[in-house]
């Protein structure tokens, strides 16, 4: 479950387990047959069908003891595998990274605000725009959900046993929060209101196998969140994309509307996809049944 969202149904509180895995290219898996919704839909593209939308039926509800609790929990168990890999003859070596980034864009943090996030950490790097942390031992002692809600625009987290997570806010005027479900309704990609405020948040599970640093990544990520104020939906079309890539799309939920341009994403949102390590082969089916609809 995305960290601090519990997805509530209107028949039971107990999620829908789907079948099939779907795992990102050149991590050394492969789409299975059974991917669930993608081959249906890959089906009604040729046959020229359509699928109607429906109302979504989950909400999100905001719990910020909960989403505490499950961001420890992912990284503790992380973590735990990771050294359990680590272990060769009853020596144990681990070699941990943690990499904290968030960015002020509407309004930079006053004095108070710097004297807050400075109580969280003696050794981050705290600006009028940034706070920037990174642990090699130890962990940051604030929730980076709550952090959003009160002070920062955009946020990058990376962990070198797989981990990444992107946050990205916006003022209610400029995202709708119903529009936003509509795409927002697994784990993998979430999406809550607080105060004037909607928060986008973005999550990938999966094992790397190369040690990538996160310094430099927020700056070019962060642009994605003028193209959504302005209209631009695709970057929420890559969030229920990574849905699928979780598995956590089922048969019975109907795709959402598909944005034009995916096969052209901008600079920022090829980042994200790179970061989120979100397929290509998804990117192009999403591509393929919007020239398919346009085409009718």
């Amino acid at each position: 479950m995305p960290f601090g969202v519990r997805r509530v149904s209107a028949v039971s509180d107990e999620g829908k387990a789907t079948e099939g895995r779907y795992a990102g290219k050149g991590h050394g898996r492969a789409l299975r047959a059974q991917d669930g919704p993608l081959a249906s839909w890959r089906e009604q593209a040729v046959q020229g069908g359509t699928r109607p939308l429906v109302e979504e039926a989950t909400v999100a509800c905001y719990d910020r003891e909960e989403q505490s609790r499950q961001f420890t929990q992912v990284k503790a168990g992380r973590k735990a595998r990771r050294a359990a890999r680590t272990h060769d003859e009853d020596h144990l070596t681990m070699s941990e990274y943690q990499y904290y980034e968030f960015l002020a864009v509407d309004h930079p943090l006053d004095e108070r605000q710097r004297t807050e996030l400075r109580a969280l950490s003696t050794r981050a790097r705290i600006t009028a725009t940034s706070f920037v942390n990174e642990y090699h031992w130890g962990d940051f002692r604030g929730n980076p959900a709550v952090l959003m809600e009160r002070y920062f625009d955009a946020f990058l987290y990376l962990a070198n046993w797989g981990t990444r997570r992107l946050m990205i806010r916006l003022p209610r005027e400029l995202l709708d929060l119903g529009v936003a479900k509509r795409y927002c309704t697994g784990d993998a990609a979430s999406v809550w209101a607080v105060g004037d405020h909607v928060i986008l948040s973005l999550s990938s599970e999966d094992e790397d196998e190369y040690w990538e640093e996160g310094e430099g990544r927020l700056a070019s990520i962060a642009l994605v969140r003028s193209e959504l104020a302005a209209g631009d939906l695709r970057l929420l079309y890559l969030a229920w994309l990574l849905s699928v890539q979780a598995a956590e799309a089922g048969d019975e939920e109907a795709e959402p509307p598909v944005p034009p341009g995916l096969r052209t994403l901008s600079a920022p949102l090829r980042a994200v996809a790179d970061f989120l390590r979100l397929d290509e082969d998804l990117l192009g089916c999403g591509d393929s049944q919007r020239a398919g609809t346009d085409g009718r």
